[in-house]
This record gives structure tokens, C-alpha cells and sequence, in this order.
């Protein structure tokens, strides 16, 4: 996923972060996976990893 930029307070431990981010992974049967939430680092990043399960077509959602 990304993120346009850092918060302009994410400075530092006690920086502010962005938070409650979601992916939801709808599967090519319909099935529908949901990963997070989400807290970012002190640049504005985070990352996760997921591997597909079966061949097709996979629509990923980012919510924030």
C-alpha cells in the first residue's frame, strides 16, 4: 500500500502515525480476506505480505 507522505507531527517515538488502515483481499471465488489494522512507521509506511491461495482474478481494497 502507500501512503502520500508522513504525518507532519511523526517525528521522533512519540511522533503522531497514521492508523486503522485496512487491505481487503477479495478472492476470485468471492471469498473475501481482511488484513490489518494497519499503524504506520515514522516515514508514513508499513508493509505486510499475503500469498494467494489459488489462480485468477484478485481485487484488493485499501480502506482508511
Amino acid at each position: 500500500m502507500w501512503l502520500h507522505a508522513a504525518p507532519y507531527t511523526a517525528a521522533g517515538i512519540g511522533g503522531d502515525r497514521w492508523h486503522d488502515f485496512y487491505i481487503t483481499i477479495i478472492k476470485p471465488d468471492g471469498d473475501r480476506v481482511k488484513l490489518g489494522p494497519f499503524i504506520s512507521d515514522p516515514t508514513g509506511s508499513t508493509f505486510t505480505t499475503w500469498t494467494p491461495d489459488k489462480p485468477g482474478r484478485y481485487t484488493i481494497i485499501f480502506n482508511y
